[in-house]
């Protein structure tokens, strides 16, 4: 079957028309899928930026509160996570003179300072920080047992 001339440039346009149109749509395409990327970016800072400023809160809170309850008649404990947390603390101004050291078992990236403590560079940075701030750092199995002083265990940490 033979078309005619004229049909063949019909075609041909038309073809050329579907991929003009089929270009433009791609193009379309990734232009929004690039906004939406930028929304989503500029959205996930927003929330980051809101979780540390609660985070930030709820530190300074917890600085100020901890006066109050070391003055209170009877016997409180304050948790903290992590050392990175107790220096925080310590920085939104709580007066705190000691932590006891326990919870810290092994992980990847810890070494051994007892049977029962084990301690990150980063701990140990920490560590040394408060100890530099004087706060004294104890270590403690459980309650009955005698509490033995971390610089103690690892007499580099009370050197600065």
């Amino acid at each position: 079957m033979q078309l005619r001339l004229r049909t063949k440039l019909t075609l041909i346009m038309t073809g050329l028309v579907l991929l003009v149109v089929a270009v433009l749509s791609a193009v379309f395409v990734a232009q929004l899928f690039e906004q939406v990327l930028q929304q989503t970016d500029k959205r996930t800072v927003e929330i980051a930026n809101q979780v540390f400023e609660q985070a930030r809160r709820a530190v300074a809170e917890a600085a100020a509160e901890y006066g109050q309850e070391a003055s209170a008649e009877g016997v409180a404990i304050l948790l903290v996570r992590n050392l990175a947390a107790a220096a925080e603390l310590l920085g939104a101004g709580a007066a705190i003179s000691a932590f006891n050291l326990g919870g810290i078992h092994y992980a990847p990236g810890r070494t051994k300072v007892n049977d029962y403590i084990y301690l990150s560079a980063d701990d140990r940075v920490h560590a040394r920080g408060l100890i530099a701030r004087g706060v004294r750092l104890t270590v403690q199995d459980v309650p009955a047992a005698r509490a033995v002083s971390l610089s103690e265990l690892e007499p580099e940490l009370a050197r600065s």
